[in-house]
């Protein structure tokens, strides 16, 4: 809740706050004082009473009102932002493990690549590409189809359940058919492995 919200202002802030107004005004102000032998008060000087006895009403409404502690909120506000920037942080397992580039005859581009060696990739059969012996373990991975390196449209199905599709046996597998399902066709693609 507002500190100083629904708080009425002192008659001693009220009379600061006239007086600041009257010295921004570039009027003097007489000093309390008896008849003509008063002073006027200088504008420097009725700034500096406003503001100390505006001050003081400060404190005494709200004392732990400080530019100290909104300097410390600014910064816990920063470190909202760290909290925020560490769950982001939290989402770095969800990198992939590694990716390829695979061309239609089942070759592994090391350019475009991470943790995948050329051994890895076997085609055994149009269309078929069957992998083994990655050096890691994943929970699914996501293939595309390489516009550049096929001559027909593409539906790529990755496939890691099914062990009777690849012989021996494979870690995971690229079925590439034609867009009617019609044959599978050699083709390009690109496959990424997530933890």
């Amino acid at each position: 809740m507002n500190v100083l919200s629904g708080l009425r202002p002192s008659p001693a802030l009220v009379i600061a706050l006239v007086a600041l107004v009257v010295a921004a005004a570039g009027v003097a102000v007489a000093q309390p004082g008896s008849g003509a032998k008063a002073k006027p008060v200088s504008a420097k000087k009725v700034k500096r009473i406003a503001r100390k006895v505006s001050d003081s009403e400060i404190v005494a409404k709200a004392p732990t009102l400080t530019v100290a502690s909104a300097a410390k909120a600014d910064s816990a506000t920063k470190a909202d932002s760290a909290i925020r920037a560490d769950s982001a942080a939290a989402a770095d397992s969800a990198n992939p493990i590694a990716f390829a580039h695979v061309s239609a005859l089942g070759g592994i581009d090391p350019a475009r690549s991470k943790n995948m060696g050329p051994a890895i990739v076997t085609n055994p059969s149009a269309g078929l590409y069957c992998f083994r012996g990655l050096p890691f373990e994943f929970k699914g991975a996501q293939v595309t189809t390489d516009f550049d390196d096929s001559s027909n449209e593409f539906g790529p199905q990755f496939g890691s359940t099914i062990g009777a599709t690849c012989t021996p046996t494979a870690q995971a597998y690229v079925s590439m058919v034609t867009n009617n399902g019609a044959a599978s066709i050699n083709g390009g693609f690109f496959i990424v492995f997530y933890d």
